[in-house]
């Protein structure tokens, strides 16, 4: 018997990237990856996991990523203090996204920059990976 049982999993999807992205500070969300999952039922729970790897221009900017669902649902985010300029960094996130109704999803790691003084500053991302899951709940 394995760790779980049948007919948990309903679906799957990832996306690799190793292509350098590079964005300038506030212009908004960039895509980074995104994936297709098929929800079944409501009372599926779709699991997000993503991690990205970035160096940023300028030291006391913000790095915020966020998992979007179809183009324009915001799901959970995180932000990233750059310490250091030039010096590569990794983030993690994690999220859970619940009651989602039934049918075919996008759901797409996004990138943002934020830099709090004058003129623009930029991040590049070199690589990372978007998963998702469809769990049976």
């Amino acid at each position: 018997m394995g760790v779980f049982q049948p007919g948990l999993l309903i679906d799957f999807d990832c996306e690799n990237f190793t292509v350098d992205q590079t964005i300038n500070s506030n212009t908004g969300f960039h895509d980074l990856a995104t994936i297709t999952l098929t929800v079944n039922s409501p009372t599926n729970s779709v699991w997000l996991n993503a991690y990205a790897t970035w160096t940023a221009t300028a030291a006391a900017d913000t790095v915020t990523l966020r998992f979007v669902r179809d183009g324009s649902v915001p799901l959970c985010s995180a932000d990233m203090g750059v310490d250091q300029a030039g010096q590569p960094d990794t983030t993690a996130l994690s999220c859970c996204d619940t009651g989602v109704s039934p049918g075919v999803h996008t759901y797409t790691l996004q990138a943002q920059l934020t830099h709090p003084g004058v003129g623009t500053q930029s991040v590049t991302f070199d690589k990372g990976s978007l998963q998702g899951a469809v769990i049976n709940t």
